[in-house]
């Protein structure tokens, strides 16, 4: 059974982003059930359009292969692997959030299931044995950890070291937060056989100073600018969502009265 999300038709809307979700349940309309599951709709917005750049990227390039860091519960490997048709590894430090996009990936799968032997549906179709699952990977990513990082993935996932890995692939990350972001870029800028890179940082208050990194801001253009530095309130409201900022004051407000 097929999946596979065609984008091309999705761009003279990219600019309306009310228009990709249903009416009554406020969910989003390209993404199946299935990888919606446990997604409130301004995650489900980020990854369609995060997938609908990626797949266009990865074709370009000729690429199947990508390893998102900092993936959390695993919902943008997902929705790609099983809707785009490409092999994912993840790299996530935090140990809940890998049970649990294994145990969501095992939901996936049995909604898949059921879907198919309800409708049926074998003729030109992609069979969900074919597909393949994101491999998850419990790890803390940082710039002195990312290559043993990428050599237990590639290991785990794909079963090869980094050094006689000859496939290239694809690093990302959505919501890199803070310093990871740098950490990502320098990435890969030194890993030869990453050819892609597709990251969507945030959290550019936690950008901290220390052996490895300078902290905001890393652009040597911005840094040469007059007045660059920002307050952690301004640098924290650029990459927050406004009106969860603002409802977030309103309490600091009650509670400080």
């Amino acid at each position: 059974m097929s999946f596979h999300i065609d984008s091309s038709t999705e761009e003279s809307q990219w600019n309306f982003s009310s228009n990709e979700f249903e009416n009554k349940s406020g969910q989003h309309k390209k993404i199946p059930e299935f990888c919606r599951r446990h997604v409130k709709p301004k995650k489900q917005h980020e990854i369609f359009r995060m997938a609908q750049v990626t797949d266009s990227v990865m074709k370009y390039f000729g690429l199947k292969h990508a390893i998102d860091i900092g993936s959390g519960q695993g919902h943008l490997s997902r929705f790609l692997a099983l809707c785009y048709n490409l092999k994912l590894a993840t790299l996530e430090a935090n140990q809940l959030h890998v049970s649990g996009a294994v145990q969501f990936d095992k939901q996936a799968i049995n909604s898949l299931e059921r879907v198919q032997k309800y409708k049926n549906e074998k003729d030109n179709d992609i069979s969900i044995s074919a597909k393949t699952l994101p491999h998850h990977v419990e790890s803390s990513v940082t710039l002195s950890s990312s290559e043993s990082c990428l050599e237990k993935v590639l290991k785990h996932a794909w079963d090869h070291s980094l050094e006689d890995y000859e496939e290239k692939f694809a690093l990302m990350g959505l919501h890199t937060c803070g310093n990871l972001a740098e950490t990502i870029l320098k990435t890969f800028a030194k890993c030869e056989q990453s050819q892609v890179l597709l990251s969507i940082g945030c959290c550019y208050m936690k950008l901290e100073s220390n052996k490895d990194s300078d902290g905001y801001p890393l652009s040597l253009f911005v840094k040469s600018l007059p007045s660059h530095d920002l307050s952690y309130e301004a640098k924290e409201l650029a990459c927050h969502a406004l009106e969860m900022y603002i409802q977030r004051l309103h309490e600091q407000l009650w509670k400080n009265a």
